[in-house]
């Protein structure tokens, strides 16, 4: 109840980008067209970038109560963490149990944010600079400099230009849990929960394939495994998760 209570305050004092309103009309714009999704990378181009978040619903009204707390590691070079690492928490975006993964892996298409992350500790964590009350993102979509470079990355976000600070678990390794479960609230989880087998979700029109579109990124994997390690999300027809390629 404390980190909810914090979390509440957090919402309701810092973070100039959420909307007030009611959630059925969070994810329109003005003229009444669904706000789905991002094209091109997160972070690239601030105005849209931040228009794009300014559609986008964390409350706690809307996610209910399905809410992630852990600690984690931290892994850039002179950091002065808790032997533990530091607590963030993780909140699913309203709509992130509609959001179709497969459609984000697909160049050229729309990515998504589908959850944002929220440094609920006392003290910076380092591997993003993300000091504590504020928030990253986690997105789906193109995480590289060319269209058919996909996956899933969070992301520090420059609250006031939109631009891209940081990055943090950059990862190719993005799976789908077919689920015909009826559902109405999203749900964030450490590890996947169910018995259902996940596919790994590949690019599809990559004009080199995903491993060597990644040639360039040599700290994506590394990063993951010592970083984010897993992570469940419900998504439109079932669940996806992300996890190091080591585990």
């Amino acid at each position: 109840m404390k980190l909810l209570r914090r979390f509440r305050r957090v919402t309701l004092g810092a973070v100039a980008i959420f909307l007030a309103g009611d959630c059925y009309n969070q994810n329109k714009t003005a003229g009444g067209t669904q706000v789905t999704g991002q094209k091109g990378g997160f972070g690239i181009d601030g105005p849209e970038t931040l228009k794009y978040l300014n559609s986008l619903d964390f409350t706690i009204a809307s996610v209910g109560d399905s809410l992630l707390v852990k600690k984690y590691l931290c892994t850039a070079p002179g950091n002065t963490c808790p032997a533990d690492g530091v607590r963030l928490m993780f909140i699913p975006e309203a709509g992130a149990y509609k959001r179709d993964w497969e459609s984000a892996m697909k160049k050229n298409n729309e990515g998504y944010v589908v959850a944002t992350v929220l440094n609920v500790d006392d003290v910076t964590f380092p591997d993003l600079g993300l000091e504590p009350g504020k928030l990253a993102y986690a997105f789906v979509g193109q995480v590289g400099t060319t269209a058919d470079e996909r996956g899933f990355a969070i992301y520090r976000i420059d609250p006031l230009t939109g631009l891209k600070q940081a990055t943090w678990s950059l990862t190719t390794d993005v799976k789908h849990c077919p689920n015909g479960a009826y559902r109405d609230k999203p749900a964030v989880k450490a590890m996947h929960p169910g018995p259902e087998p996940c596919t790994p979700i590949t690019v599809a029109e990559a004009s080199n394939g995903i491993a060597m579109a990644y040639a360039a990124v040599p700290r994506a994997s590394t990063a993951f495994a010592a970083g984010l390690g897993q992570l469940w999300i419900s998504c439109s027809g079932g669940c996806c998760e992300v996890k190091s390629e080591t585990e």
